[in-house]
């Protein structure tokens, strides 16, 4: 297992900040009816090639932190999650996260994103432990949200096989949930305008959680970046987080 926790400029580094942050972004209403595959059809997925536009999210509607270039490689296999601290800005709130292979050509490539909707507070003990995460989304666990009140929740990312090669930064990106799955859709609570914050610091300790496999070893060149079948690639879009007052 390893750890990175995000920070006030937009580093996720390998140990807990010296100062408490935060830094908002929006609902994207359009969002949650987005994916990045031209078709309807599942088993397209079988062919040599797929077609893909991978859409941005604009700035104001997600916050995105990465590592410094990589000196070795990170081989991540398994399920990991974020541990994240929020202050919504609405009573319900769907939150996704999605971590991506920034390349030293300046090239993104998906890895893999995970959701949850943190209305549902109670993970399942028999399902969770320090890297997988799951919730009980029983009736009884269901509490709505308070506008401006902060809370912690983990985010389970679905499980994933990568290696993150060196001189690679690891980034994370933190959003409405949408744009980043070939054919899922979300009906995602959102209300134009709103904001959410995203906290860091030593009393806010968000982190990105990765099951690392130090035994695993693969070739130290990066692929080309489109090589990975119906895995998108695109342009980095640089850091450009909107801060605001814890």
């Amino acid at each position: 297992m390893q750890e990175w926790w995000l920070s006030d400029d937009g580093v996720l580094a390998n140990h807990t900040p010296d100062n408490d942050g935060a830094h908002r972004y929006l609902d994207d209403v359009d969002a949650g009816a987005i994916t990045y595959a031209l078709t309807d059809v599942f088993d397209d997925f079988v062919r040599p090639t797929v077609p893909i536009d991978w859409t941005q999210f604009n700035d104001v509607n997600c916050v995105r932190f990465e590592t410094t270039p990589l000196v070795g490689a990170v081989p991540v296999v398994g399920q990991g999650h974020v541990d994240l601290w929020l202050r919504p800005g609405t009573v319900d709130t769907s939150v996704q996260v999605t971590i991506t292979e920034v390349r030293p050509d300046g090239v993104e490539v998906r890895v893999q994103s995970g959701w949850h909707r943190p209305v549902h507070r109670q993970e399942d003990p028999e399902r969770s432990d320090d890297t997988r995460v799951d919730y009980t989304f029983h009736a009884d666990h269901r509490e709505p949200l308070v506008p401006g009140e902060w809370l912690r929740f983990r985010v389970p990312l679905m499980p994933v096989a990568h290696v993150f090669r060196p001189g690679t930064r690891l980034r994370l990106t933190i959003s409405t949930p949408g744009r980043d799955c070939p054919f899922w859709c979300f009906d995602n609570p959102v209300e134009p305008g709103a904001g959410h914050d995203i906290g860091h610091g030593p009393a806010m300790p968000s982190r990105l959680v990765l099951p690392v496999w130090d035994a695993v070893t693969a070739p130290p060149d990066l692929p080309p970046a489109d090589a990975l079948r119906g895995q998108p690639s695109r342009h980095a879009l640089p850091l450009a987080n909107t801060p605001v007052e814890v």
